[in-house]
């Protein structure tokens, strides 16, 4: 059986590994002569939409240590299968289409800087949270499907492929409607701090 200290290490890495919508590229990709920018720049977003994916799909694992109301707990657990099954169908995607890469590093090397202090941030604040636990994996699942959400509509409009736009379309609305469950949560978590 895993130790109290063990525990808490796992928990911790899992919670690194899912916050929202901090993606963690380590440089700016570099594109060779004669390559397509607009495939570029199709890559790049995919590469950041996968990496959301793939840490949102282990957002469930922030629950280990914690109890929370049930609502919250189920849609945290929808988030993260459905993360999961995004992040294989982009895999998929890869597969049929050898153009299509999921691991570009797009962003410039502040931003990144910027985005894994902010992610340590928040995970310190959750790990640290207590009573405040609830609250601050909810406003962390509020940014993430947005981010996700848009990301996923402007690759959508930008996509010739027509399997991909249409799974991209229907991926920005579940998001959509994962946030706009998130924040009826946050209501409801809002209102059993008060009492």
């Amino acid at each position: 059986m895993i130790n109290a200290m063990s525990r808490l290490g796992i928990i911790g890495a899992a919670v690194l590994m899912a916050m929202g919508c901090q993606t963690a590229p380590q440089a700016k990709a570099t594109q060779p002569a004669g390559v397509d920018a607009h495939a570029v720049m199709l890559n790049e977003g995919y590469s950041l939409l996968y990496e959301l994916c793939g840490k949102e799909k282990d957002v469930d694992k922030a629950m280990w240590l914690h109890k929370v109301d049930p609502r919250v707990e189920a849609v945290v657990k929808e988030i993260a299968q459905a993360s999961a099954a995004a992040k294989a169908r982009f895999e998929a995607f890869a597969a049929a289409d050898p153009a299509l890469r999921l691991k570009m590093r797009p962003l410039p090397k502040l931003e990144v800087s910027t985005r894994d202090a902010i992610e340590a941030t928040q995970t310190r604040l959750l790990m640290t949270a207590g009573d405040a636990f609830e609250l601050r994996l909810l406003l962390t699942q509020t940014d993430s499907m947005q981010y996700g959400s848009h990301m996923a509509k402007v690759l959508a409009a930008q996509d010739a492929n027509a399997e991909r736009k249409a799974y991209l379309e229907g991926l920005s609305k579940k998001l959509d409607q994962f946030r706009d469950r998130v924040v009826a949560l946050l209501e409801v978590v809002k209102e059993q701090g008060k009492k």
